[in-house]
């Protein structure tokens, strides 16, 4: 009985992935990009996108690249770290506030640890203002 109930589970979940496999799609909405790493939309179809090498950008609802925006804070890119992910805030709307992970470099000597930041995206969209390192990992080490 065990065995034709995990053999019938086992079956059905099978078809399903298969199934799930078939309806899935890709589509490209904006090329150019380097490491593409995070996304989060912004409204009108706009996303913010982060680029492994230190840059997040806008990208409009017709796959427009912005300029990369300016005020990220210094950035540690190499092996897997550098500018992680990315997320508005549940108020972005009205306040325009942006979360952010990424490899920051330690002040003097060597080192980067993983640090979250939170900035105001500027009316116009080409800045972070206002940025504030919420959490960042001690001590630093050696890491890529």
């Amino acid at each position: 009985m065990k065995r034709s109930i995990a053999l019938s589970f086992a079956l059905a979940l099978g078809g399903l992935t298969s199934t799930l496999a078939q309806a899935q799609t890709t589509e490209v909405v904006a090329s150019g990009l380097q490491n593409a790493w995070g996304v989060t939309f912004i409204g009108d179809g706009r996303m913010l996108v982060t680029e492994r090498p230190g840059r997040m950008r806008v990208v409009g609802a017709d796959g427009r690249l912005g300029e990369p925006l300016a005020g990220l804070p210094a950035i540690e890119a190499g092996g897997q770290g550098g500018l992680l992910d990315v997320i508005t805030d549940r108020s972005f709307a009205s306040n325009r506030t942006v979360y952010f992970c990424y490899s920051e470099p330690a002040a003097s000597g060597g080192g980067n640890s993983t640090a979250m930041a939170s900035a105001q995206l500027s009316p116009d969209a080409t800045r972070l203002n206002d940025v504030k390192v919420i959490f960042s990992q001690q001590p630093k080490v050696s890491s890529r």
